[in-house]
């Protein structure tokens, strides 16, 4: 996956830092060879080149079709005529992670622009297509900036929950330290009352004769149950102190691979504002 976004990283860099230059070359259309304005986008692909300028060219013309190959009729430079425009477009590339050459020929009254045209024309055009490439690399580096930003956004909000993770465990190992401390304390007061329950049981079961009254049975009884009341607390008492024991280890493990975890995420985090500046740059760049 690294090497995969390092690569899409370069590819990125590569089409938005290369200089964008309009130079006028020929491309066999539909109609024949003819003259072109064509820009050249390393690495660029091919689908997203052609509908990038395909969406400018509907922008300023009044019709644009796709069959054999892209036109756009009724197209408006103002920089370079006051008339309208027939536009042919073609995208070339030899094969995919191949430069992808954008080739734009502009027809005024059945005749292309070339090199020999009227300067005003041969501008016009020539910037026309210039801004429009630089348009394209642009929204290319601002994509890439955005997608950078919210994988940083993503790590940063991972981060918080880890960190919120760790304060609700230590929290818990607080809570878990008082409940078996007071279970404890409870446990050695409670052993005490027991061992003054058992002399009581004993002491009634020792005055006991061999036909009781109802009055020694029932105190006997009373004893009794106050002696079994007691030993049910400390049963109680000692699992609480032990399950709070038990918390307490799971919850320092659980701290441990947390703070592992955080170390990732603060390196992860580090290596992406790399990405972003990066990115950032390359937007800063496009030219």
């Amino acid at each position: 996956m690294r090497t995969l976004l390092t690569l899409l990283l370069t590819t990125l860099i590569t089409i938005a830092s290369a200089q964008t230059e309009v130079v006028m070359r020929s491309h066999k259309f539909s109609n024949g060879v003819q003259p072109t304005f064509s820009v050249n986008f390393p690495g660029a692909d091919k689908a997203s080149v052609e509908a990038w300028f395909e969406r400018a060219l509907k922008g300023i013309s009044d019709e644009v079709r796709d069959k054999k190959e892209v036109v756009a009729t009724g197209a408006r430079i103002p920089a370079a005529t006051g008339d309208t425009l027939a536009v042919f477009l073609a995208v070339e590339q030899r094969s995919k992670g191949d430069d992808a050459v954008v080739h734009l020929g502009f027809r005024i009254q059945n005749v292309f622009i070339h090199s020999d045209s009227e300067q005003r024309r041969i501008d016009g055009c020539k910037a026309w297509v210039y801004e429009q490439a630089v348009a394209y690399k642009k929204d290319l580096a601002n994509k890439s900036l955005d997608e950078a930003l919210k994988v940083k956004a993503r790590l940063n909000s991972e981060m918080e929950m880890l960190q919120k993770e760790q304060k609700r465990a230590e929290l818990a190992i607080e809570r878990n330290t008082t409940r078996s401390a007071e279970a404890v304390t409870d446990k050695a007061k409670t052993e005490l009352d027991l061992k003054l329950a058992d002399e009581d049981v004993r002491t009634h079961q020792a005055s006991s004769t061999a036909n009781p009254t109802d009055e020694e049975i029932k105190q006997l009884n009373a004893a009794l149950k106050e002696q079994r009341k007691l030993q049910e607390r400390i049963t109680k008492l000692t699992k609480e102190d032990s399950d709070a024991q038990q918390k307490i280890v799971e919850l320092k493990q659980a701290l441990v691979k947390n703070a592992t975890d955080q170390d990732a995420k603060t390196k992860a985090i580090a290596e992406q504002q790399v990405v972003v500046e990066t990115r950032r740059k390359v937007l800063d760049e496009v030219k």
